[in-house]
């Protein structure tokens, strides 16, 4: 079972913004449980490192061209968890958790890695 309803379209990230500031008076805006899933609970997601870059960089877009005022941008989710809809087949996180194990042992994933990159040195590259 795919979740087909979840669709990465950074440019339409953009024109919501600029939507929002101008049907709104330019509220500041919080971006919050924004992200995809993997199937299968691999480390390194590439798909997902791809996803943050292309909307990170459509919210850095929205500011810096439109005068959005995005306070902040935060992703879904910190770890893999239970998903309503799939349960544990679908892995939101940026640590993956093995489920099978009575610790639920943590790792990061590539994801994890690349976002602390940013955190850190304060910027991104496309």
């Amino acid at each position: 079972m795919a979740l087909t309803f979840l669709q990465s379209v950074p440019w339409a990230f953009t024109k919501l913004l600029a939507d929002i500031k101008s049907r709104y008076q330019n509220p500041d805006v919080y971006i919050f449980e924004t992200g995809i899933p993997d199937e299968g609970g691999t480390l390194d997601d590439q798909h997902r490192i791809k996803y943050i870059k292309e909307n990170l960089a459509a919210v850095v877009s929205a500011v810096h061209e439109e005068g959005v005022k995005v306070r902040a941008f935060t992703l879904w989710s910190l770890m893999d968890s239970f998903e309503w809809r799939g349960g544990y087949t679908y892995r939101f996180g940026l640590y993956s958790v093995n489920f099978t194990t009575p610790k639920r042992t943590r790792i990061p994933k590539a994801s994890a890695l690349y976002l602390r990159s940013i955190m850190k040195n304060r910027e991104f590259l496309l």
